[in-house]
């Protein structure tokens, strides 16, 4: 298979998660809004600016590889899509524990923290499944300006981030279910 090929159906394949996990959220909202009456957003700004930084991280890597379409030697074409496979792994775990609470926003909810399955490692697997994908993916396929430059600025972004959500998680009760 030609590198342009695999690296087109790789990206639509990782735009459409991408669509499909803001579907998602959207409904989990919805089931929200049905199951408490009204619920509170907090750190609005922040999502558009998730928006953004994802939204420029597909551009980049679009941009970065018609400038120079390479794939890795072979050993590393293996370890990047293990560690992708890791990350997909997190992401769909990450969601399917936390269910209806799995969202793009963060809601003030006075509800149990979920600490079952993956959440009994990791407190954000979701976000070092996000970490991975930004290390890995550019990787894979040599767009090191965009592995560098977007790593850094998602780490800023996922500090600030998993700061507002551990404030709104102050009134929460973590418990402890198993799966």
């Amino acid at each position: 298979m030609k590198v342009e090929v695999f690296f087109s159906i790789t990206i639509l394949i990782y735009i459409a998660y991408r669509l499909w996990e803001m579907k998602v959220a959207v409904k989990n909202q919805k089931k929200l809004i049905k199951q408490f009456g009204s619920i509170e957003e907090v750190g609005q700004g922040q999502r558009l600016l998730m928006l953004i930084l994802h939204t420029s991280w597909f551009v980049s890597l679009i941009l970065e590889f018609s400038l120079n379409p390479q794939l890795q030697i072979p050993a590393m074409v293996i370890i990047s899509c293990f560690f992708l496979l890791v990350s997909a792994w997190l992401r769909a775990h990450s969601m399917g524990a936390l269910g209806i609470y799995w969202n793009t926003k963060i809601f003030k909810l006075k509800t149990p923290l979920i600490k079952s399955g993956v959440y009994k490692f990791f407190c954000y697997p979701n976000y070092l499944g996000v970490i991975i994908e930004f290390i890995f993916l550019p990787l894979l396929f040599k767009l090191y300006f965009t592995l560098i430059f977007f790593s850094i600025f998602n780490m800023i972004f996922l500090f600030f981030r998993i700061k507002l959500q551990n404030e709104t998680h102050l009134i929460r009760t973590p418990i402890r279910n198993t799966l």
